[in-house]
C-alpha cells in the first residue's frame, strides 16, 4: 500500500518512527535496481530497499517498509507492506509495480466503456451503471485476445471501423460454443 512520507510505523515496543527516517537510515549499498513491471516505455526500473517494522502481526506475517527511488530524479515514494515471513524483496517490488496494470484497467474501461460516466443519485442506480460498464469491459477483454488468438491483433485486417459496425464479423472466444445462426449467443444471454 501507497503512502506519505510521514505516515508513523512501529519502531520499537511502544515507539513509532516516520517511514521517510526508516529509509534514511538505510545504508546506500543496500538499494536494489530492479523493474516492477513493464510499462508503456518498456520496463519500469527503479532503486528499492525494504526494511522490517517492529510489529507484532499474527500467523508469522511481517511488515515492511519498502521504498522506490527514482533512478533519474532520486525522488522516493514508500509502500507499507505485509505478508508472510521471509518474502523477499522482489516479490514486494512485482507487488507494488502491479497498482500500475489495475490503474491500466480501469483508465481503460474509463476511456471504452464509459466507467467514470455517471451521475450518483441513488445506489441501485451507480451499481447498476457500474456492472454493466464491467461487463462491457470484460467481454472487450475475450473480444480482444480472441482476435489477438485469430492473428488479427488491434483489428489489423480490417480497413474501415465504421464497415466493420456496420457488418461486424461474429468473434467466438475460446471455450464458448458456436451459437446457430438464429440463436442468441449465450454468454451474452448469461451476461444479460
Amino acid at each position: 500500500m501507497a503512502t506519505r512520507c510521514d505516515d508513523a510505523v512501529p519502531s520499537g515496543l511502544h515507539t513509532t518512527t516516520r517511514v521517510d527516517e526508516i529509509i534514511a537510515k538505510v545504508r546506500p549499498g543496500a538499494w536494489k535496481r530492479m523493474s516492477c513491471g513493464d510499462g508503456a516505455h518498456g520496463p519500469r526500473v527503479y532503486d528499492w530497499v525494504a526494511t522490517p517494522i517492529r510489529a507484532q502481526f499474527p500467523h508469522g506475517r511481517r511488515g515492511w517498509v519498502l521504498a522506490r527511488r527514482n533512478i533519474g530524479t532520486g525522488e522516493l515514494a514508500y509502500y507499507r507492506c505485509f505478508g508472510p515471513r521471509g518474502t523477499r524483496l522482489r516479490v514486494l517490488v512485482a507487488t507494488a509495480g502491479a497498482r500500475w496494470a489495475v490503474e491500466e484497467a480501469f483508465q481503460t474501461a474509463k476511456n471504452e466503456t464509459g466507467l467514470d460516466q455517471y451521475q450518483v443519485r441513488r445506489y441501485d442506480a451507480w451499481y447498476a451503471h457500474i456492472t454493466l460498464a464491467m461487463a462491457a469491459a470484460a467481454f472487450l477483454v475475450i473480444t480482444r485476445a480472441a482476435e489477438q488468438a485469430r492473428g488479427d491483433p488491434a483489428g489489423a485486417g480490417h480497413a474501415d471501423p465504421v464497415e466493420q459496425q456496420r457488418d461486424p464479423s461474429p468473434v467466438h472466444p475460446a471455450g464458448l460454443d458456436r451459437p446457430a445462426p438464429h440463436q442468441s449467443h449465450p454468454a451474452l444471454v448469461t451476461v444479460a
